[in-house]
């Protein structure tokens, strides 16, 4: 156990030398993430169209978006299966399912796939892949 104590130089260097070290720790920590953020590429309009049509977006366990060529979309999600449509508008990703509409920012590495909230506050992961065989 390292104490500080103010009559004690050499715990007292002990100390800082840790609180440098843990303090240098956290910055790598830190950089490393935003390396990981920076990986990650705003699409544009055509761009998610080409991405997405004739692709499955998933987590490849509970839950895939069927995305139609033809704008439709069929959502299976915990044994549940959904139609509805998709289109891209001002550069968004837009899919309506159950009468609810949702239109996100899409941000892409290689296969991973972030689905963001214009605002920021959320997105959901997942992975482009060729369509998958499904009940």
């Amino acid at each position: 156990m390292i104490t500080l104590e103010r009559n004690s130089p050499g715990t007292a260097t002990v100390g800082r030398r840790l609180m440098a070290a843990i303090a240098f720790g956290f910055s790598l920590i830190a950089v490393n993430a935003a390396d990981a953020a920076d990986t990650f590429r705003h699409l544009k309009g055509k761009e998610i169209k080409a991405k997405f049509a004739g692709m499955d977006f998933t987590d490849d366990v509970h839950w895939a978006d069927a995305f139609g060529r033809d704008g439709r979309i069929v959502r299976y999600d915990m044994g549940k299966k959904n139609a509805g449509k998709w289109r891209v508008e001002k550069g968004q990703l837009c899919i309506s399912v159950e009468r609810e509409e949702t239109c996100y920012q899409v941000w892409i590495s290689d296969t991973a796939v972030q689905l963001r909230d214009p605002d920021g506050t959320f997105f959901l992961e997942g992975v482009l892949q060729k369509p998958s065989a499904r009940d």
